[in-house]
């Protein structure tokens, strides 16, 4: 379902072999999708880390010339500290939302 310009971007990382210098290492690839249009914004870092989350983010953020209102994501443990499959509910991590309250979004994990 396409949602309105501006309104949301859906975010995640994945992972591939790739050979740089004959050698094969793993990438980690960070990829921003825009909600309406699905334009792609993809960067590629040596680990999955909070700080690469973040990175990725400003960087999709520059890429497209703003913020969104909502950033989804899965459930990644950079940026969950817990979720309740249960109870479908879900705690996001301190940082995490620090860091949108900087930006100016709202983050909404999927619920377990």
């Amino acid at each position: 379902m396409r949602r309105p310009p501006g309104r949301q971007l859906q975010i995640d990382f994945g992972e591939r072999l790739v050979e740089i210098g004959g050698t094969k290492i793993k990438a980690f690839v960070f990829v921003a999708t825009l909600g309406h249009s699905r334009r792609l914004h993809v960067r590629a870092f040596r680990a999955e880390k909070q700080e690469h989350w973040f990175a990725g983010l400003e960087s999709a953020f520059m890429t497209f010339g703003g913020v969104p209102e909502e950033a989804r994501m899965d459930n990644p443990r950079a940026l969950v500290v817990r979720h309740d499959a249960v109870g479908r509910s879900v705690q996001l991590n301190d940082k995490l939302i620090a860091f949108a309250k900087h930006w100016g979004f709202r983050p909404r994990a999927c619920a377990p």
